[in-house]
């Protein structure tokens, strides 16, 4: 009786949440992309999918050239049962395939290879690659991870990537997509770091609403190619599946009873948008 209780109250949240966010949200045009350079910036392999997946279809039928940098190797999600060594080479494999599956060629992925959690430990380093991959591309628009997002790869991926546009200095659209900020009340039944107590992740969840409310205003509709998205998720079947048969080896499918993972097949993807560098007039080297 209590349980349902709970979830009625959240189901009735969510609701109140999505009534306010409607009212300030605006659709994204996509009728200005093609021939465009798009860059997306995934702390690890599977963010890509989760967080703008199904918008990466939607670019490249649009006729956009997609680019997909992976910042780090992932190779630390099942450490205790799994080498390092070998869950690198999974998730890189995975990658790939998943990149096939929204029509992105291997010659469009780049891995960074930067050690799983230890992106903050290289930023310098990182920065230097992310502002030769700016230069070498010459992006139009770029995909990172929401600015408030929890895990230490997330925002440092958004810290490094910006700071590399800053001294790139040219204009570029930016969206910034949730993933972990999604993982609150009352979206799920068990918020992210739930461990450090009811008070402090009730708290924690009204500021991650509070900035999904006032960052998150745009959106693209991907209700046409949601079953695209989900077959490229399947690909990463580390974090989908057991690859042993261990009650320790957990999956996204695990976290908060799936609640997590139904927000990412929802008929539309959000973002943080706002233009990043100044824009320059155009001379013969250009």
């Amino acid at each position: 009786m209590k349980t349902n209780a709970i979830n009625l109250l959240l189901n009735q949240s969510a609701k109140i949440f999505s009534f306010f966010w409607k009212r300030c949200a605006s659709e994204i045009d996509l009728s200005d992309i093609r021939g465009k350079t798009i860059m997306v910036f995934s702390p690890h392999p599977d963010d890509e999918i989760l967080g703008c997946g199904g918008t990466i279809i939607k670019k490249k039928r649009a006729g956009a050239n997609v680019k997909i940098i992976f910042m780090t190797d992932g190779c630390r999600s099942h450490q205790h049962l799994i080498s390092k060594k070998k869950m690198r080479i999974i998730r890189s494999n995975e990658a790939l395939r998943a990149g096939q599956m929204i029509g992105i060629k291997d010659e469009d992925i780049v891995f960074l290879k930067f050690e799983d959690g230890r992106l903050i430990n290289n930023q310098i380093k990182a920065l230097h690659k992310v502002l030769g991959l700016l230069s070498e591309f010459r992006p139009d628009e770029i995909f990172i991870p929401h600015r408030k997002e929890l895990p230490p790869d997330h925002f440092s991926t958004n810290l490094i990537v910006k700071s590399a546009l800053n001294i790139y200095g040219r204009q570029v659209k930016i969206f910034e997509f949730p993933v972990w900020l999604c993982c609150h009340w009352p979206f799920v039944n068990r918020p992210y770091k739930l461990n450090q107590g009811i008070f402090r992740t009730f708290v924690q969840s009204l500021v991650c609403n509070y900035f999904l409310i006032k960052d998150c205003r745009f959106f693209i509709n991907i209700s046409d190619v949601v079953g695209m998205k989900k077959k490229a998720m399947e690909r990463y079947e580390s974090q989908m599946t057991k690859l042993v048969q261990d009650s320790r080896w957990l999956t996204l499918k695990d976290i908060s009873n799936g609640d997590f993972l139904s927000l990412f097949f929802r008929k539309y993807e959000v973002f943080y948008f706002y233009i990043m560098g100044k824009e320059k007039r155009k001379t013969n080297a250009d």
